[in-house]
């Protein structure tokens, strides 16, 4: 990564270009799949937000347009450019690398600051990681330049709300929208329909009498809504098959709800266990017991967190466990799976609409 250059914006595309010719015989190539526009308060997840924004341009190089918010402590606007080689395995890419830290009393100059700076005829894509229920003008301004606008749900301390915001949203702009939160339980999403594939599975699941998922609710100065992923794949199961929420209660410090299919009450809970050696927010397990006794149960290793153990047994017989392997995780992954997609999901469309409806209210 070269080193950052302060400049002033009406500078940027020059400064970057002598950036670029200097670099001229050493064999760097400036690639650039599209335009990332991350926009960002600065907190305590500021680290974590450069963190995730070098594992996405790592996957994907890319124009970055990162810009920082700042309530208080800055007096006026900077800018600064950089051109990063971000794979060490790959050291002749690099990419355009645009910081723009504004104080919040400026914020109004963002779109016009950063319009001149998306290169054209390339998707656009905006990470949008405040609280979208703060109904900031700024990110209006952002929609209708995106391509893809990227949510993270982790922001947000009403679910309910955020579910009722997001549908408005879509319906309001033609761009695609994203969670982070939503590509969090992809792995979690992917391992259930494998194992549910099959049509006598599948017809087990839909006799589906109580669920248990299992979250780590260890909270981090950058993960603190520990239970929101965990809330995303109990939905998932209930809307794609077409449950009814019909009561959300609490026991202790579990959370339990109650739904109804074809005359039938599932109870799902929600379960917080705390690990500190584990990533926040993570699922932990997950247990479905059907009407006939049949258990299914999914088990993540605290040693090898990859790693799920697969128990399905019956009054008649017990398989032999099986295991399934996720993707390695790491940081900044979800927002790598979340850019990779097309399109908006209709499944997390489906699920939004469930955590939309009244039921959800006071649990979210």
């Amino acid at each position: 990564m070269s080193t950052s250059l302060l400049v002033t914006p009406s500078d940027i595309e020059t400064q970057l270009s002598k950036f670029w010719d200097g670099l001229e015989g050493s064999n760097k190539i400036r690639a650039c799949l599209f335009n990332l526009i991350i926009f960002t308060t600065k907190d305590k997840r500021s680290d974590y937000l450069h963190t995730v924004t070098k594992r996405v341009i790592e996957k994907f190089p890319s124009r970055v347009i990162y810009i920082t918010k700042h309530e208080n402590q800055l007096e006026e606007m900077q800018t600064k450019i950089s051109v990063i080689s971000p794979n060490k395995d790959q050291p002749d890419v690099a990419c355009d690398f645009i910081e723009i830290d504004i104080p919040q009393k400026e914020e109004n100059k963002i779109p016009f600051l950063i319009l001149p700076h998306i290169l054209p005829d390339l998707p656009v894509y905006v990470l949008w990681t405040e609280d979208p229920l703060l109904k900031n003008p700024i990110a209006v301004q952002l929609e209708k330049l995106a391509t893809r606008m990227i949510f993270d749900s982790e922001a947000t301390e009403n679910l309910h709300q955020f579910a009722q915001n997001i549908l408005y949203r879509k319906n309001q702009f033609s761009c695609d929208i994203a969670d982070l939160n939503w590509a969090r339980i992809e792995s979690w999403r992917n391992l259930l329909s494998a194992a549910f594939h099959s049509l006598d599975k599948f017809t087990q699941l839909k006799n589906t009498k109580a669920i248990r998922v299992v979250y780590n609710n260890h909270e981090t100065p950058f993960l603190c809504n520990t239970k929101t992923p965990a809330m995303f794949l109990q939905g998932w199961i209930a809307s794609q098959l077409d449950w009814k929420c019909t009561k959300v209660d609490r026991e202790g410090q579990d959370h339990v709800l109650t739904y109804l299919s074809t005359n039938k009450d599932i109870t799902v809970t929600l379960e917080p266990k705390s690990y500190s050696q584990m990533p926040s927010g993570n699922i932990l397990s997950c247990a479905i017991t059907t009407y006939n006794d049949e258990q299914f149960y999914f088990e993540r290793s605290l040693i090898h967190p990859q790693q799920i153990t697969i128990s399905i047994s019956s009054q008649e017989k017990c398989e032999l466990p099986s295991k399934y392997l996720f993707t390695k995780s790491e940081s900044g992954h979800s927002l790598v799976k979340e850019i990779s997609h097309s399109g908006t999901s209709s499944h997390y469309m489906n699920l939004l609409q469930l955590i939309s409806s009244e039921e959800y209210k006071h649990l979210c």
